[in-house]
C-alpha cells in the first residue's frame, strides 16, 4: 500500500471529498423537503413511509428502557395483549434506538440520524478505498460512485422501507472486508481501530452481516496467518472479542428471542418453501437491473482484473463478498426462515461490491489516457467528460434532482381518526383495529396510535409481519387467520371477552357486516383513512380479569400494577395479557402459570393467588 498516495499527503483530495459530502447533503435534505430548509428535518413530524413509524415507536420504547434498566428489550402491553419488544422484533429499530437515546426520544432525532447516515455514504466508500490501498483520487471517485448508487431505485426502496439496519450492516461488512485486507498487508493501530469499530457497529445494527462475514474472514486469516507474528494474531483476536463484548448485552437478547421470527420446531420447512425454478423465473428480482447499477456492475467486473494484477487477494475478497451477498439474498427469496430474517433485502447491496473496482478501472483508464497524451491531467479531463456524458445519457441528473420525498406528517383524516379514538374511547378496554396489510400507503403509521391516543390496541402494530404474538388480529376481513364471516356471534363475543375488546375499527365490508349483525355492537361514528370505516362500541362489561377480580392501576412497559386482587374459588386470577417468561412478581408468593387457548398460539397469564391481595405488581425483567 502506497501511503504517499493517501489523504494525509494529498490534502487537496480532502477538499474534493468535502465537496462530495456537500453534494450528498444537498440530496439528503431533498429527502425531507423540496425547498432545502431544515424545518421539516428538525420538527417532530414522523416519517410514515414503510416501516419507519414502527422503528420510531420501538426506538422510543428502547430509549426509555435503556435509561431505566440498561436494556433495549421490554414487554409492551399497548399492542396485541402484550408482546416482547426485542432486537429480533424489530431489527430495523436498532439504529433508531441510538438516535433517540441521544436525544431523549425526540422524533426529530430519528430523522436527523437517518439524514446523517445518508450524508456520510461517500466518506464510507472512500474509507473502503483506503482499506484496499486505492490512492486518494480513486477513493474520491469511489465516494462519488457510491453516493450516486445510494440514490438508485433498489437502494432508495430500502431507505423508503425503513431498512436502515440492512444498509448500515452492509456498509460495515464491506469496511471490514477492505480493512482486513489492509490489516493483513500493513498492520497498524489505524487498521486495528477501523476493524474494531466497524465490527462493533456491524454487530449492533445487523449481526447477520457480521456472522456472514466470518467465513470470509477465516479464509483471509488462513491465507495470511503464516506471514505474521504472535502480536498480529493476538491483536486480531482482541478486535473480534472487543467488538462482540460491547454488544453482548443486546446480542444475548437477539439469540434468546430468535424464536419470535423463525418457524422452529414442527413448523420449520426442511426444504425451500418455493421450488428452485422460481428463482430462475424471478431473476430480475435477484439482480438490480437499472442502467446505473448495470454500468457500475460491468465497470466493477473490469476493475477486478485491474485490482487483481497487483493484489489478487483484494480482488478475490471483493468477489467473494458479492457472491456471498447473492447467495444469502437468493436463499432469502426461496427459504422461509431466511426470508423471515430479511436476508432477501440484501440483494441490492451486491452493486456496492463493484463500486471500488469500478473506481479503480476508471482511474486506470484516466492514467492511460493521460500517459498516452503526454500530459497526465488530460486523462482526468477525459474521464470527467466521459462520466458527465454517461450521466447525461442515462438522465442521471434529472433522476437525482427529482428524487421523491419521504412521506411525513399526519394528514387531516389521520388527525381526525386520532381525535375520535381519543374522545370516544377510554382505557377500560382494547381497540380491535382492522389492518389492511401493506396494500395502503403508509400502512404502518398505526404503530403511532398507542402513544398518541393513550389506548391499548389489538392490531395496528406491524401490518404484514409474521410474528406469533401478532397472530390474533383482524386483517383484511380475517380474524385470527379465519374469515370473520365464518365466526358465529358467540365466538365473536367470547373473543372480545378474552381480549377485553371494547371498540372495533373496521375497514373491510366483511368486518363491518359481521359487527353490524353482532347484537352487542353499536356504531359510534364513521372514520376515514384513505378508505371509509366504522368505529363500533361493544356493550359488554370491560375487564382485564378473565378469572378473579381486581383493578388495573398501571399497565405499560414499566410494570403491570393491580390492586384489590381477589382470586376465584379455585385460587386463580387470569389476566388478558400474553404470558412471557421473565416476570418478577410482588408479593413473591404469587405463582405465574400459562392459560392456553386454541385460538391463540401465545398463552395468557394465570396467577396462583392464595387469597386477596391489596396490591400485586408484575415487572418484566429480561431473563
Amino acid at each position: 500500500m502506497d501511503e504517499s498516495a493517501g489523504f494525509r499527503t494529498n490534502r487537496v483530495w480532502l477538499l474534493v471529498l468535502l465537496g462530495l459530502l456537500v453534494g450528498q447533503g444537498w440530496l439528503t435534505l431533498r429527502l425531507f423537503t423540496p425547498d432545502l430548509s431544515f424545518q421539516r428535518l428538525l420538527n417532530d413530524e414522523p416519517i410514515l413511509s414503510g416501516q419507519h413509524p414502527l422503528h420510531l415507536y420501538h426506538g422510543q420504547l428502547a430509549a426509555k428502557t435503556w435509561r431505566e434498566r440498561g436494556t433495549s428489550s421490554c414487554y409492551d402491553p399497548a399492542f396485541q395483549a402484550g408482546y416482547p419488544k426485542t432486537p429480533v422484533f424489530d431489527p430495523g429499530s436498532r439504529p433508531a434506538e441510538l438516535f433517540l437515546l441521544a436525544a431523549r426520544g425526540s422524533p426529530a432525532a430519528y430523522k436527523v440520524g437517518l439524514a446523517l447516515c445518508c450524508l456520510l455514504v461517500p466518506a464510507g466508500f472512500a474509507l473502503m478505498g483506503r482499506g484496499i490501498g486505492l490512492p486518494a483520487g480513486s477513493c474520491c471517485l469511489a465516494g462519488l460512485l457510491g453516493g450516486i448508487v445510494w440514490w438508485s431505485p433498489p437502494i432508495r426502496a430500502l431507505i423508503d422501507g425503513g431498512d436502515l439496519d440492512v444498509l448500515l450492516g452492509g456498509m460495515c461488512m464491506l469496511v471490514l472486508v477492505c480493512w482486513l485486507v489492509r490489516y493483513s498487508e500493513q498492520p497498524g493501530m489505524d487498521a486495528w481501530l477501523v476493524l474494531t469499530l466497524a465490527a462493533a457497529l456491524g454487530w449492533y445494527v445487523q449481526p447477520l452481516f457480521v456472522a456472514g462475514f466470518l467465513p470470509l474472514a477465516m479464509l483471509c486469516y488462513v491465507w495470511v496467518a503464516t506471514r505474521h507474528g504472535l502480536v498480529w494474531h493476538l491483536a486480531l483476536v482482541a478486535a473480534t472479542v472487543v467488538a462482540f463484548v460491547v454488544n453482548y448485552a443486546w446480542l444475548s437478547d437477539w439469540f434468546r428471542y430468535l424464536w419470535v421470527r423463525l418457524p422452529f420446531g414442527d413448523d420449520a420447512p426442511p426444504l425451500p418453501s418455493k421450488p428452485l425454478k422460481h428463482l430462475l423465473e424471478e431473476w430480475r428480482a435477484l439482480v438490480p437491473s437499472d442502467s446505473l447499477n448495470v454500468a457500475v456492475g460491468l465497470g466493477g467486473l473490469l476493475g477486478l482484473f485491474v485490482i487483481g494484477r497487483r493484489h489478487a487477494g483484494t480482488a478475490a475478497a471483493l468477489l467473494l463478498s458479492a457472491v456471498g451477498l447473492f447467495i444469502a439474498g437468493a436463499a432469502g427469496k426461496v427459504w422461509q426462515p431466511l426470508h423471515e430474517l430479511g436476508t432477501g433485502k440484501i440483494l441490492p447491496l451486491i452493486v456496492w461490491c463493484a463500486v471500488l473496482p469500478c473506481a479503480a478501472a476508471l482511474a486506470a483508464l484516466a492514467r492511460h489516457l493521460g500517459g498516452a497524451s503526454g500530459w497526465r491531467p488530460l486523462g482526468a479531463v477525459w474521464l470527467v467528460a466521459g462520466l458527465l456524458g454517461a450521466a447525461w445519457a442515462i438522465d442521471l441528473p434529472r433522476a437525482l434532482i427529482r428524487q421523491p420525498r419521504l412521506r411525513m406528517g399526519l394528514n387531516p383524516e389521520r388527525v381526525d381518526l386520532i381525535a375520535k379514538l381519543t374522545a370516544q374511547t377510554d382505557g377500560q378496554g382494547r381497540i380491535l383495529l382492522e389492518e389492511r396489510g401493506m396494500s395502503t400507503p403508509d400502512a404502518c403509521w398505526t404503530a403511532l396510535l398507542a402513544e398518541r391516543t393513550g389506548r391499548h390496541f389489538l392490531g395496528g402494530l406491524a401490518p404484514g409481519w409474521d410474528v406469533e404474538h401478532l397472530f390474533v388480529r383482524l386483517e383484511e376481513g380475517k380474524l385470527a387467520g379465519r374469515p370473520i364471516n365464518e365466526w358465529s356471534d358467540v365466538e365473536l363475543e367470547r373473543f372480545c371477552d378474552r381480549y377485553n375488546v371494547l371498540w372495533v375499527v373496521c375497514w373491510s365490508p366483511e368486518a363491518q357486516a359481521s359487527f353490524r349483525k353482532l347484537p352487542m355492537a353499536h356504531e359510534v361514528s364513521h372514520v376515514s383513512d384513505g378508505d371509509d370505516g366504522v368505529l363500533f362500541r361493544l356493550e359488554r362489561k370491560p375487564t382485564f380479569f378473565l378469572r378473579g377480580q381486581g383493578q388495573v392501576v398501571q399497565m405499560d412497559w414499566q410494570r403491570v400494577a393491580l390492586c384489590e386482587v381477589t382470586p376465584d374459588e379455585d385460587g386463580y386470577v387470569v389476566l388478558s395479557l400474553h404470558h412471557l417468561s421473565g416476570w418478577r412478581i410482588a408479593p413473591s408468593y404469587v405463582q405465574m402459570e400459562r392459560e392456553y387457548d386454541p385460538v391463540d398460539p401465545i398463552a395468557l397469564i394465570r396467577l396462583k393467588v392464595p387469597g386477596p391481595v391489596a396490591r400485586l405488581t408484575l415487572t418484566w425483567e429480561n431473563p
